[in-house]
């Protein structure tokens, strides 16, 4: 198999790890760069010179251990095996980083309770001070927070990180309510707290309002005192927030609540021109219904025709017959100077657009395999569909 096709399929790494990677008995000492040159050499792409340097050969992997590399990578039976052979489990690689904030980034407990047992501090901070606390609130693996608060002082939960972003900023960024209610929780100063701003002024409510967890909304709005509430209401553009999360029980609360959102003819038209482009159908569904100004074909000045938009930001079928079944027009442009949406699917190559719009029959056709692909009978190279984890994905901390 060609080196470059290797990591496009999907490999079983855990009998790879097994059978290969744990029977070195030296990986202990080997440094970021040194560990994948050994990695590159067991995955025999080492023939791959271009393949090989973009693995091993950037200067900005030096400086980190094999350890924080296999915890980075969530490749637990090696990160286990270097654990054993006495490796520094609180080393410190460039911008501080260390194993454990590898581990609580990517939301492994396992991890994390494995350096811990071994005496990892959870309470150090890289260079931006986050510590442990603050990377799992970014994981949105709330059993991880829980874990974590049972084990450190509580008072973490009250230490900025970069931006001034707290853990709950964090927290909220994400759509897990479990991390945001056992910070919460933590909590004792809970109404100076809540309104504290971040990066661009942006509260925890806000931010749970941008990731659409209306759970932490709900938590926040009952935590807040009613003028903070009623700041949080009126300093933002919460509804437009909510409309571009995408949910739409939380869109209507916020309104419930008196958020503001600007129903004009041009304002709601772009907005709902916003929900095509997020490709939410049930958004998308309760805007026709709500709104009759939105203009299902766009007209000849500033507003776009809503099918092209969805044509060019791939929408699925079901979108397009929504705007179908609603009056848009396929033959008709938002401008005599553009193209209809028939002729923008015909330029996208949508054969079941085209196909809806003149009313014919659709097939999809199946993709033929490509004529390199090969398996190799190798049992260390088997391909396992239930495996998703790509070597070349990017280190999530490291990087």
């Amino acid at each position: 198999m060609p080196s470059h096709k290797l990591f496009k399929q999907k490999v079983n790494y855990k009998k790879l790890i097994h059978k290969e990677l744990t029977q070195i008995p030296d990986l202990q000492g080997l440094t970021y760069k040194q560990f994948y040159t050994r990695f590159a050499s067991l995955l025999e792409i080492s023939k791959g010179p271009d393949v090989t340097k973009e693995i091993i050969g950037h200067e900005k992997y030096e400086g980190f251990t094999a350890l924080t590399v296999a915890v980075d990578r969530n490749l637990e039976v090696l990160a286990k095996n270097l654990i054993e052979q006495k490796s520094d489990v609180n080393h410190v690689g460039p911008r501080k980083t260390t194993p454990m904030h590898c581990a609580a980034k990517n939301g492994n407990l396992a991890l994390v309770e494995l350096l811990h047992k071994e005496d990892a501090s959870l309470t150090a901070k890289d260079d931006y001070d986050h510590a442990a606390i603050h990377f799992a609130a970014m994981s949105g693996n709330g059993k991880l927070v829980k874990w974590i608060l049972q084990h450190v002082d509580n008072k973490c939960v009250f230490e900025e990180g970069q931006y001034n972003n707290l853990p709950l900023h964090l927290a909220c960024k994400t759509k897990d309510f479990e991390s945001v209610e056992a910070i919460v929780s933590a909590m004792d100063d809970k109404f100076i707290i809540f309104n504290q701003q971040g990066v661009n002024s942006e509260t925890p409510f806000r931010l749970a309002v941008i990731s659409g967890n209306f759970g932490a909304v709900k938590l926040l709005k009952d935590v807040l005192m009613p003028a903070d509430f009623k700041q949080n209401i009126a300093a933002f553009k919460l509804a437009d927030d909510a409309v571009k999360s995408g949910n739409v029980e939380l869109f209507k609360q916020l309104m419930k609540w008196g958020a503001k959102f600007d129903t004009s003819t041009h304002q709601i038209n772009n907005s709902f021109l916003d929900v095509i482009r997020s490709k939410n159908e049930l958004m998308a569904q309760y805007f026709l219904s709500t709104y009759p100004n939105i203009l299902i074909n766009g007209d000849n000045n500033s507003v776009a025709s809503p099918l092209i938009v969805a044509i060019e930001n791939h929408c699925s079928l079901e979108m397009i017959k929504l705007l179908w079944d609603r009056g848009a027009n396929p033959s008709r442009s938002a401008s005599f100077e553009k193209p209809s949406a028939l002729e923008v699917a015909k330029n996208y190559e949508r054969e079941d657009i085209i196909a809806l719009f003149e009313g014919k029959p659709y097939q999809p056709k199946q993709k033929p395999m490509p004529d390199d692909f090969e398996v190799t009978p190798d049992e260390k190279f088997h391909i396992d569909p239930g495996e998703n984890y790509n070597p070349l994905a990017g280190v999530c901390c490291l990087m």
